[in-house]
């Protein structure tokens, strides 16, 4: 593989010469029908938090290509948490594109910049392919493409405190660990989802124990609605391996209920020694009186509040609407199925309602009723099937595309659920089923299914049966 000289990485990362390559190497990676990747080169595989990691990627557009690829470099720990990422537009920067016609090659040159506050340690680049539209392009095999490794290094104190982005704090835990900033992932969640932050801490000498971090949602009445003990930044990197000044970086998510009353809510934080005892809590915070005069409170206790959210009702509905075809379709325990709409979409069918040319679509919408809280992903499978079990079409999705799944429904609450099922091209014209059931992620097990009250081997529920002809 040649290696082109490198000038400008993105983001905001810029080399020039015409060497530096540490690891070079030509690869023969297919992103599913469309794309090869050729060859990587990389850079500065040994950065220090704040650096970056530079690579050059070399593509093969195997078919025509539109406008619009996206790549996304990622920097994953040894616990496949992801540090730090970069999603791009391939393509010459700034530049506005055409795509790629097949046959036609093209390099890419970008630099993945290693957040603040990464904790030193061994970790692997990776990359992602997204098309235009539909979903991301795999290697056989699936999952993302491995680059290679990446060492992250220690940085100098005083640079990462210098650097470090969001709201600055100035709150000790005893003499041993400090909190010098943070970053709210937003204000206001909505029922069901993940309140997301991160925390800077420093470490104020080298820990010779496991400190753990509490987090606590507390409403408006001092009721702890949610609460959780991590380690401060990771479980493969705990305090006792922190040096003295060591700035690191630790992200943090606590999932509300389903059922979490709306209101306002206070994250508050709390650090315990190893043998459970409550580390005090010191320093100061700054505040603004009226939203405009800066003030300082000087911090004591056992706990510090980092900052409130709000918590906001997910929009849900209990009276089924009006459907063309209902049911008594009732799904283990869990869900009902209370009936369908179908349509078909272009290509057209010369065959009158009910029918579709290959090529074309169904369109279905399916209105499903939880029968009571849902302890599981379930996902949905929508199949079209000849007589001899041939399959012509299929979706299989969490409901709602993912936006809503299962673990959010609470009891007699009415889900509408749209799927369009892509007819193969090449289907033979026939009479061909409409199965629709669900299927348990974690392992692949179909609910017993009972129809009319009767229960159904297989395990679905045949809706109708959809014409194919030409």
């Amino acid at each position: 593989m040649t290696v082109p000289p490198f000038r400008v990485f993105l983001p905001a990362v810029a080399r020039s010469g015409g060497g530096g390559y540490e690891r070079v190497e030509r690869v023969d990676v297919r992103f599913g029908e469309q794309l090869r990747l050729e060859g990587v080169a990389l850079a500065n595989v040994e950065p220090v938090s704040g650096g970056a990691v530079l690579l050059l990627t070399q593509w093969r557009a195997l078919q025509n290509i539109p406008h619009g690829l996206m790549l996304r470099l990622e920097l994953v720990g040894p616990a496949g948490q992801v540090w730090g990422e970069y999603q791009f537009r391939a393509g010459p920067a700034h530049v506005p594109t055409r795509g790629w016609s097949g046959g036609e090659t093209f390099v890419e040159r970008r630099g993945l910049v290693v957040p603040i506050g990464t904790p030193p340690g061994d970790y692997t680049l990776r990359v992602r392919v997204f098309p235009p539209a539909g979903d991301e392009w795999s290697p056989e095999g699936g999952g993302p493409f491995e680059v290679g490794p990446v060492h992250v290094g220690r940085s100098a104190p005083t640079q990462a405190l210098e650097a470090l982005p969001g709201h600055e704090l100035h709150v000790t835990f005893g003499d041993a660990l400090a909190l010098v900033g943070y970053e709210p992932g937003g204000l206001r969640f909505t029922q069901g989802n993940p309140i997301l932050f991160s925390l800077y801490w420093q470490a104020l000498l080298s820990p010779s124990e496991d400190y753990e971090l509490g987090i606590e949602l507390v409403d408006g009445d001092g009721t702890v609605l949610v609460e959780r003990r991590v380690q401060p930044v990771a479980d493969w990197f705990p305090t006792s391996r922190w040096q003295a000044g060591d700035v690191l970086l630790g992200r943090y998510s606590v999932l509300l209920p389903v059922d979490a009353p709306p209101g306002r809510y206070q994250i508050r934080l709390t650090v315990y020694a190893a043998d459970g005892s409550v580390l005090p809590v010191g320093g100061t915070r700054s505040y603004r009186v009226l939203d405009w005069w800066p003030r300082e409170q000087t911090l004591s206790g056992t706990d510090v509040t980092l900052l409130e959210v709000q918590v906001e009702a997910r929009p849900r509905r209990y009276r089924p609407p009006a459907m063309e075809h209902r049911l008594d379709v009732v799904l283990g325990d869990d869900v009902r199925l209370l009936g369908y709409d179908l349509a078909t979409e272009l290509p057209p069918a010369s065959g009158g309602p009910g029918g579709v040319e290959p090529g074309g679509a169904v369109k279905l919408t399916l209105y499903w009723q939880a029968l009571r809280r849902i302890d599981r992903m379930y996902a949905v499978f929508n199949h079209l099937i000849g007589p001899d079990e041939t399959l012509v079409g299929q979706i299989d999705s969490w409901p709602q595309g993912g936006a809503y799944p299962t673990l959010y429904w609470l009891p007699g609450e009415v889900v509408e659920d749209h799927y369009t099922i892509p007819v193969s091209s090449d289907a033979p014209p026939g009479e061909y089923a409409l199965r629709v059931g669900m299927y348990d992620a974690a392992n692949g097990e179909r609910p017993v299914t009972l129809v009319n009250g009767e229960p159904v081997p297989e395990r679905y529920v045949v809706l109708t049966t959809i014409t194919v002809s030409r």
